[in-house]
């Protein structure tokens, strides 16, 4: 019985002993129940270790802290941690901190630890808008501790964690007909099919005649393989309520395939034209008759070029939609020109001119 007891007594011995030994290896200032609030910015926290009690073997060598965290929208956050960059290392050893983020219910959602190249403590993760999250930060003292501090008493080490919006980090890994974009802190992946850059983007027509119903211009984009760029990669916004005289933006913003490249374009919805009704020649001048457009008219415009394609044309605008005629001068003398004549009305950001009329010639005297 004598001997049982005895067997029994060193066994609870050796029980309390390395109770009393985990405990002192391990320190944790608090639980996930009583967590520290944190939200978007820098929290500093303090770690300690050391030798409580001036014995070695009963060095505190691993602690950690527990932080909440409850995001105001759903979305990517990162959570870094510096601050022990610049610590004197025991033989060599690098920094050990290591950060986990767990949901309410404990489910294990993302984590990383020091990168022993680069020394940079940070992890990403998509987080629900009004769910609590837990961040766990612990940091291991015989990777950390300076020379200096280590024979009695405590090491202290102040860690900042950083709490922000995400914006991910892609590593790519190219295939034949993909690429695969992978972010270097969080689960977040793409896949983005190869393409060929962009070639030229324009708008099918950039003149409208009012009609007073919606008119907008086709995209038409081409890559460099001669093929035509589906609508599907990219998005085309317009200002206006695209029916009245005016002068109209198109923005025409690519896809991530296309690096999010960006086309803006200008195109008009002008009135109803006129036509030449008269052309004279006169000395080194000509003058040219047109039809009435009283209707959506500020006046007329009148261009004129030695060129039958309007190269290098001239215009001249005339003020007053009850004017018909126009008189130019200070030509070359027997020289042809071509002129052709449209109408215009004043809008915001210059001048809304309708198509213009077919050219007619005239030499001059």
């Amino acid at each position: 019985m004598k001997k049982v007891t005895k067997i029994t007594t060193i066994i609870m011995a050796v029980i309390m002993i390395l109770s009393s030994t985990t405990t002192a290896l391990a320190a944790s200032y608090n639980t996930a129940q009583t967590a520290e609030s944190v939200g978007i910015g820098t929290t500093y926290t303090t770690f300690k270790y050391g030798y409580p009690d001036g014995n070695y073997r009963n060095a505190l060598n691993y602690t950690e802290k527990f932080f909440s965290f409850v995001p105001s929208v759903t979305g990517y956050y990162e959570f870094v941690a510096t601050g022990y960059e610049n610590t004197q290392y025991i033989e060599g050893k690098t920094p050990y901190v290591e950060i986990t983020i767990r949901d309410a219910q404990g489910n294990y959602v993302r984590s990383t630890h020091t990168n022993a190249y680069t020394l940079e403590t940070k992890v990403a993760a998509e987080l629900t808008a009004g769910q609590v999250y837990y961040i766990n930060v612990s940091d291991t003292l015989f990777n950390t501790v300076s020379y200096k501090s280590s024979s009695y008493g405590y090491v202290e080490q102040t860690i900042a964690l950083k709490v922000a919006p995400h914006s991910h980090t892609f590593t790519s890994i190219q295939y034949s007909a993909y690429t695969v974009n992978s972010c270097s802190y969080c689960n977040y992946s793409e896949k983005v099919e190869n393409v060929a850059a962009i070639k030229s983007v324009k708008l099918s027509q950039t003149t409208f005649t009012y009609n007073g119903s919606v008119q907008t211009p086709t995209v038409i984009a081409y890559n460099t393989s001669g093929q035509r760029i589906s609508s599907y990669a990219y998005t085309t916004t317009i200002s206006g309520n695209k029916k009245s005289i005016g002068k109209y933006t198109v923005t025409v913003k690519f896809g991530y395939a296309y690096d999010g490249k960006t086309y803006k374009f200008t195109y008009t919805i002008a009135p109803k034209g006129t036509s030449i009704s008269k052309l004279s020649a006169k000395k080194k001048g000509f003058t040219v008759k047109w039809k009435k457009q009283k209707s959506n008219t500020s006046g007329y415009a009148v261009r004129y070029s030695t060129n039958s394609k309007m190269k290098n044309a001239k215009t001249v605008y005339v003020s007053g939609n009850g004017k018909t005629s126009k008189s130019i001068s200070n030509l070359k003398k027997g020289k042809k020109y071509y002129v052709q004549v449209a109408t215009y009305k004043s809008v915001k950001g210059g001048k809304a001119v309708s198509k213009y009329s077919s050219a007619k010639s005239v030499k001059t005297k």
